[in-house]
């Protein structure tokens, strides 16, 4: 749940810091590219964590790297961009060893319903995220919900350092430390495949997501409380699609729900880009996130449950290329927002990601087919 807000306060922070720095729709961006960058960066050197440590002891190291990042984040320009690159490594190291962990434990006892649970407890941190931080602005006491967040964050990691005493010598982290590989999957694989549906998953989330309280204050004149609603909607169907993800696999296959998730969110997308009214725009918000809900936990587990150990080879990539779609993505959409000067341009490259995510998809199912 710590997780999900710290990889999703950065939106609703937004437009608040842009007008505390005086920033361009690109260079705010930037604070995007900083955290996703940083986290593309330990999610590469995570094989090497897992084999020298453990997934308790990297998701610590990662809970301090997010304290950190967080208690910067008051200060000048460039020391908040370097905070979100700080936060950044952190996420780069819980997300992949809680999802790991998980999957390997689950592995013959339904992954993928088990990582949408795991899952829906990182959006429950980011519904809250939003609400969260618009009381905080409200009340003018950033500086001091920093400082109390990091030092949540530090106790979190306490908490997971002391815990792995209890778990060293189970089979996932030894399983883990054999089997650390970060090169290169061959084109086309499985890997591969999953690599490039996870760049573009993220990237479209975090830009939907990260760009919709400053698409619906520009585009309805939302007062400061208001322009986080969207974004709140978004998550909150996040969070209820992935807690109804598990009855849905047990009458759809992991592909087909991809699929049809990718799908309605592309519908769901085209209709804020196209309305003109605000209730349109949170009923599409809702919509585009209930269809994104079950697509990272389920690919996930479509990919760790194709091999008998865990992680599966070629992990850190496939988790660093999600982290790289969403550095490139929504700092894209930011670009090409001030280029065209309409925000609504920028959004228009999620849509086209959602598109490709489908035929990506299918090609995964084609190629699981075709395999012995």
């Amino acid at each position: 749940m710590l997780t999900g807000i710290v990889t999703t306060m950065l939106g609703p922070l937004l437009p608040a810091l842009a007008a505390r720095w005086a920033l361009s729709d690109e260079r705010a961006g930037y604070l995007f590219a900083a955290q996703f960058l940083g986290a593309l960066g330990s999610t590469l050197g995570s094989g090497f964590l897992y084999a020298r440590a453990g997934f308790l002891e990297t998701m610590s190291a990662g809970f301090v790297c997010m304290a950190v990042g967080v208690a910067l984040l008051g200060g000048p320009w460039w020391m908040g961009l370097s905070a979100a690159a700080v936060w950044g490594v952190g996420i780069g190291l819980v997300v992949p060893a809680s999802n790991l962990l998980m999957a390997a434990m689950t592995a013959k006892h339904g992954a993928a319903a088990a990582l949408n649970w795991l899952n829906m407890f990182w959006g429950a941190g980011a519904v809250s995220a939003p609400l969260l931080i618009a009381m905080v602005l409200h009340a003018g006491r950033l500086a001091t919900f920093l400082l109390g967040f990091a030092a949540i964050l530090v106790g979190t990691a306490l908490t997971a350092w002391l815990f792995r005493r209890k778990t060293e010598g189970s089979p996932p982290f030894h399983e883990a430390a054999s089997a650390g590989a970060t090169l290169v999957p061959p084109v086309g694989s499985i890997a591969a495949l999953t690599a490039a549906l996870l760049f573009l998953y993220v990237g479209v989330e975090s830009g939907i997501a990260g760009w919709m309280p400053s698409f619906t204050m520009r585009a309805f004149r939302l007062g400061e409380s208001e322009r986080a609603v969207a974004q709140s909607v978004f998550w909150g169907a996040l969070l209820m699609g992935r807690l109804v993800a598990p009855i849905l696999l047990k009458r759809l296959s992991g592909s087909g729900l991809i699929v049809m998730g990718s799908t309605l969110s592309f519908a769901a997308l085209v209709t804020v880009l196209l309305t003109s009214r605000l209730a349109f725009v949170l009923a599409g918000a809702g919509l585009a996130g209930a269809g994104l809900a079950a697509i990272y936990p389920t690919a996930i587990a479509i990919y760790s449950t194709r091999y008998a150990v865990s992680p599966p080879p070629n992990a850190g990539f496939v988790f660093a290329a999600g982290a790289l779609g969403g550095a490139i993505l929504p700092w894209l959409v930011g670009t090409i927002s001030t280029g065209f000067q309409d925000l609504r341009a920028g959004m228009l490259l999620p849509l086209a990601c959602l598109a490709l995510m489908t035929a990506v998809q299918l090609r995964i199912r084609h190629r699981i087919r075709a395999s012995p």
